[in-house]
């Protein structure tokens, strides 16, 4: 089974809030042990029966008080691995209409399609998002929104605004329609080493595992029944009326986990504290409060630079810079902050 290349792209960090949501889905770090991932959109693979789906039903606003009303339902299953970010959207349909129906590549954002959507900044609500305007991209937003192609995603479509860069930096996607004619599947493969932040640095795993707000994330089910209406569209956060392509704020949010618990994603409750850590800008000596028996210090691409197992951490040899405090209890992460050394 051949994988099949979807798009090439880069991809982008901001200000740091350290805030914690409740309501965040987790993802978990998977051990694949050798076995190989085949993004076909059939999802047949061992490792996906283990991930609990998430359900994709909120109708986009067009409105305040106007909703659309697609004809869809749908569900996302999420993992990652030391390499890559693994999704997988399963949509059960009543009419399939592609672009590669119509041809009509100029509107291809109208017609059936499945949309995802990444922010990996510090700062969740900047009021910005992926729209291409005037030649300019927001850094840390994203959108990859492939077009059906007839054979898959061998011969795909791009409007402006998708993940793009160097020929280096590969995702890899599958559509695989359902025996129904109708239905379908998609498996995106994101690798994470290709992600960077607004100063154009890349993320680590770490880095991502380390996100003070978690990653922005969002997928639109894109529906069209040709009946002349048009796009309709489900989500699973963002229901407008302001669509994630130009603001990502009402986003929903996901957590890079670890090993431990049951895969995939989950509701599971955050219990990490922002901790108080002070004086924040620091020179010298900081200071850590909270329930602890390790503190860690990670710079803004992930990498721990600074430890230590009493409540104060002399970081008078660090750059100038922003750093991630995390601490540690009986070896899990129970809270963290930001700082910024002088």
């Amino acid at each position: 089974m051949k994988k099949k290349l979807c798009s090439l792209f880069s991809v982008v960090l901001f200000s740091c809030t350290a805030l914690v949501h409740a309501q965040d889905l987790v993802i978990k770090k998977v051990d694949l042990k050798g076995a190989e991932m085949y993004t076909e959109g059939i999802a047949d693979e061992p490792i996906w029966d283990q991930i609990e789906p998430v359900a994709i039903e909120k109708h986009f606003l067009t409105s305040a008080t106007t909703e659309e009303q697609p004809t869809v339902t749908a569900f996302f299953k999420m993992f990652y691995t030391d390499q890559f970010l693994y999704v997988y959207v399963d949509v059960t349909d009543d009419v399939h209409y592609p672009v590669w129906e119509t041809g009509d590549k100029k509107n291809e954002h109208i017609y059936d399609k499945v949309e995802l959507y990444f922010d990996v900044n510090d700062n969740l609500k900047d009021g910005k998002g992926p729209a291409y305007i005037n030649g300019h991209m927001d850094k840390g937003h994203f959108q990859l929104a492939p077009s059906f192609s007839e054979d898959g995603y061998a011969s795909p479509y791009f409007p402006s605004g998708v993940l793009l860069g160097a020929l280096s930096d590969q995702v890899f996607v599958g559509y695989s329609l359902k025996d129904d004619g109708k239905s379908y599947g998609i498996e995106f493969e994101f690798p994470l080493e290709k992600f960077t932040n607004d100063r154009d640095e890349f993320l680590s795993m770490t880095a991502f595992q380390n996100l003070p707000q978690g990653m922005g994330f969002d997928i639109v089910v894109v529906d069209n029944d040709n009946d002349g209406n048009g796009r309709k569209r489900m989500v699973w956060k963002n229901q407008g009326p302001v669509e994630a392509y130009n603001n990502m704020d009402n986003c929903g949010v996901i957590r890079f986990g670890d090993e431990s618990g049951s895969l995939g994603v989950t509701n599971e409750k955050i219990n990490n504290a922002v901790v108080k850590a002070y004086p924040n800008p620091v020179i010298d000596l900081l200071t850590v409060e909270g329930d602890f028996d390790k503190i860690s210090l990670f710079n803004i691409v992930g990498q721990e630079v600074k430890s230590s197992e009493v409540s104060v951490i002399n970081v008078e040899d660090l750059s100038a810079g922003i750093y991630i405090v995390k601490t540690y209890k009986n070896g899990k992460c129970n809270g963290f902050t930001k700082v910024t050394k002088k």
